[in-house]
């Protein structure tokens, strides 16, 4: 086979193989129809930190809802089939089980990894908003100093 023909051979394959169409899968989002979470008076409306988590034990779909203001700080938590309220996870500011909420992770409604402000701490809550463990998170993998970090949506 001579030089001239095997760059012939090159030159297809490299036309065959970066002609390659990719199928593309698009996906349409469509309303059907209203979802309305009722808010009582003490909870506002504005929240950084609202996620969709699904309890492992038992498949139900739940909706989480950071609520921070000056008179409380609570994580809320709606069935998203029947759109009612499961439960308030009371967070205090001080005292021993008192953090700065800013932000959260819900493995299982006894499992709640929240993020704080000015810390470079996970706490692991549970649903009564006590402290079961605090990780502390002052160096990465590489034992680089790890910034302040928090966990909203």
């Amino acid at each position: 086979m001579n030089i001239r023909n095997l760059y012939i051979v090159v030159v297809l394959f490299l036309f065959t193989s970066c002609n390659y169409n990719k199928k593309v899968e698009t996906y349409e989002l469509l309303q059907n129809g209203k979802t309305i979470f009722r808010l009582d008076d003490n909870t506002s409306f504005f929240s950084k930190a609202v996620f969709c988590f699904t309890d492992p034990f038992t498949g139900k779909e739940y909706l989480s809802f950071e609520n921070n203001n000056s008179v409380q700080q609570e994580i809320i938590i709606w069935n998203i089939d029947s759109l009612k309220l499961i439960k308030k996870i009371q967070i205090a500011r001080e005292g021993p089980n008192g953090l700065q909420l800013k932000g959260h992770y819900i493995k299982s409604l006894d499992s709640i990894y929240v993020t704080t402000v000015g810390q470079n701490i996970i706490a692991l809550v549970n649903s009564k908003g006590c402290i079961l463990q605090k990780i502390k998170c002052e160096k990465s993998v590489t034992n680089e100093p790890v910034s302040s970090f928090s966990s909203i949506s």
